[in-house]
């Protein structure tokens, strides 16, 4: 393991601290990090401590793009448990747009019933939250979703309204 891989690591393990100053920090240095802290990130969303999820999720969060694949990945995986797909779809619906285009090309692929739901509800969350605080460049990354069959339209009007 290298110096900048230690330094991950280390970070990763104060998102467990009890004290705001410890882990905020670590929060904004794992930002800073980027892409190279996702695979470390991703891991710390299997943790036993609801706290090190928490904040690990809200990093990539704010890592944002880089972030999606491990995230999705995180999703589409059989092993993963409810709290890792939980805060991995919570930590997508938060990046935002860009995530609803991925997801929705993977919705279409996709046979798993469950994965389709999992998937559904990252959209449906995303554009909930864009419709809250919308702007022209939300409008029109959203005109993509006419495609959409009218059940999926259907559950993304309920999560909206």
């Amino acid at each position: 393991m290298n110096r900048k891989q230690q330094r991950i690591e280390t970070l990763v393990r104060r998102l467990a601290s009890s004290k705001s100053f410890g882990y905020n920090d670590a929060m904004v240095e794992l930002h800073r990090k980027g892409e190279e802290a996702v695979p470390a990130l991703v891991e710390a969303l299997k943790s036993e401590n609801k706290g090190v999820r928490t904040r690990a999720a809200w990093t990539l969060s704010e890592i944002s793009e880089p972030a999606v694949p491990a995230l999705v990945e995180l999703l589409e995986k059989e092993s993963a448990t409810a709290s890792e797909r939980f805060t991995a779809k919570w930590a997508l619906a938060k990046i935002g747009m860009p995530v609803v285009e991925i997801m929705s090309a993977r919705v279409r692929e996709t046979r798993d019933e469950r994965l389709r739901e999992a998937m559904m509800e990252v959209i449906g969350r995303t554009v909930a939250n864009s419709a809250r605080r919308p702007n022209r460049e939300t409008c029109g990354r959203l005109a993509f979703l006419q495609p959409f069959h009218t059940a999926a339209r259907q559950q993304i009007k309920r999560l909206v309204v």
